[in-house]
């Protein structure tokens, strides 16, 4: 997998983070523990170095005339050596060299200018090209108090044995001496250079063992979603409802599995509601189409009855009217379901639009000898869409007069609670069930499922539905046990006296 795929990947990503922290976290370390050893090993060093000064600073006296060293190669030949040499040299103040090991030959060490009453280290390359490490000390030479009766007013502290005193050099330059050794560090260098290397070479496991390791527990990590990635794969239209399903109950992926199904679930409904579309529009459709068929052939076969063919325009018309209604009630809903209605808000008297939409359903009503009895306040009004209003009213009457039985009344009535306002059609009927309610707003759905009534798509109160929605209204069916069934529409009160109670 290249670098630019892995970081497409969670896995990859992962794993690369992963190990980049850890690599980090070692590497920091790494350095913390090498700075933590050398510091210990050069100090270690350095005290050595500092005891050796000062055994050379104890051998040195001042009589008052000159500085001396007594140094013997009995008791120090690494000065005398030439295998592996120590050096040393002791000045005054004033930079007169006073004594310096034989291992110098022609060479000098460096010491820095001014006086310091605490020892100088630093690094350095030694006379024999060798790296090494050197120490200066600024200090006062051992002087006999018994010689100099002036130091007894100048010694600073008496701390040495009796008789010697040490005092401060940068109080008594005059009398001061500077003494500077150096010796090599090779062997810390050469352990230090093997310590690094073994320091990469355990890091550079270290980090190939963890990519495995972060690789594999990933892979067990990252399971349920390559469980999840096949399982989806293996889905189809046919297939939606199996859903998916995870091994373990992971505190992430349970919401996530829970919401795809839930998503697979209306999925699978939308499909289903969309076969069955199909299956409706064309057994909608077929049933007219057919009748039109059979009116144009026997107009064919006897053009000369002139009040058959007269009738047959007349079938036909209405027919064509029937399918007229089925497909502009289909593209009410797409407009609905697309978001393309148009919503022209405005102040309506529920009353006088509610009388309007009776007229345009009171033949059918008149047939059956049905009444209605509106009790709506005149000053019950809404903010909505008079035509979209309109449609759903017409719809909701035209619903009522169709399967109330003959000589019986239909009620509307509109009542407030606080800041909604409650419209309801209420008619007798002796063809619903508690169980038919919920299919009520069902595109195609009729109680009959043969379809024998003609002149009703199973349509109307699917545009109530959609159309309701689009206005922000609440729809709901109940079926008393009396038989009577009941839609009531809820939306904002904007009416005048804050109420539509008789």
């Amino acid at each position: 997998m290249s670098l630019t795929s892995a970081m497409h990947s969670i896995r990859g990503r992962l794993t690369l983070l992963l190990v980049i922290s850890l690599g980090l976290l070692l590497l920091g370390s790494g350095v913390l523990f090498y700075t933590i050893v050398r510091a210990q090993l050069v100090g270690e060093f350095d005290r050595a170095l500092l005891a050796k000064a000062q055994a050379l600073i104890t051998l040195t006296d001042d009589d008052g005339q000159k500085i001396e060293i007594d140094l013997s190669d009995k008791f120090m030949p690494e000065f005398e050596s030439t295998d592996n040499p120590e050096y040393f040299a002791l000045w005054r103040a004033s930079g007169q060299l006073i004594a310096r090991s034989p291992s110098l030959g022609e060479h000098q060490l460096p010491r820095h200018p001014g006086l310091t009453n605490k020892p100088v280290f630093h690094d350095l390359v030694l006379p024999d090209g060798r790296s090494g490490r050197l120490v200066e000390i600024a200090f006062v030479p051992q002087l006999d108090l018994n010689d100099d009766e002036e130091a007894n007013g100048q010694a600073d502290k008496a701390d040495g044995e009796p008789g010697q005193v040490s005092l401060d050099p940068t109080r008594f330059p005059e009398r001061a001496a500077v003494l500077v050794v150096a010796r090599t560090r090779e062997a810390i260098d050469t352990f230090l250079r093997s310590f690094r290397l073994s320091l990469v070479t355990v890091i550079t496991g270290l980090l190939a063992i963890m990519v495995g390791l972060v690789r594999s527990a990933l892979r067990v990590g990252l399971r349920p979603l390559d469980d999840m990635q096949q399982q989806v794969s293996q889905l189809d239209a046919h297939s939606l409802t199996t859903g998916i399903r995870v091994q373990t109950q992971t505190a992430e992926l349970v919401p996530v599995v829970a919401q795809l199904n839930a998503l697979l679930q209306r999925l699978d409904a939308a499909f289903t509601r969309e076969r069955q579309f199909s299956s409706d529009v064309a057994h909608e459709l077929r049933t007219p189409l057919a009748e039109l068929r059979t009116l144009t052939e026997v107009g064919m076969r006897w053009p000369e009855d002139t009040q058959a063919v007269r009738q047959y325009f007349a079938d036909a018309h209405a027919i064509s009217r029937h399918m007229e209604r089925i497909v502009d009630s289909l593209l009410t809903l797409a407009r609905c379901e697309s978001g393309t209605q148009q919503v022209n808000w405005q102040s309506i008297d529920i009353g006088e639009l509610v009388d309007a939409s009776w007229t345009t359903v009171s033949h059918l009503a008149r047939e059956k000898m049905l009444t209605l009895r509106c009790m709506i306040p005149s000053t019950c009004q809404v903010t909505s869409d008079r035509d979209l209003l309109r449609t759903i009213f017409h719809n909701l009457l035209n619903n009522a007069v169709t399967y109330s039985p003959p000589q019986s009344e239909i009620h509307c009535l509109a009542t407030a609670d606080g800041d909604t306002v409650h419209l309801t059609i209420r008619n007798p009927t002796h063809d619903l069930t508690p169980e038919d309610l919920p299919h009520l707003f069902e595109r195609f759905w009729r109680k009959d499922p043969a379809r024998t009534a003609s002149g009703h798509t199973g349509l109307g109160l699917a545009v109530v539905k959609a159309l309701a929605e689009i206005l922000h209204l609440h729809v709901h069916a109940t079926l008393d046990a009396e038989h009577h069934f009941a839609i009531t529409l809820s939306f904002p009160c904007t009416c005048s006296s804050k109420t539509c109670d008789n």
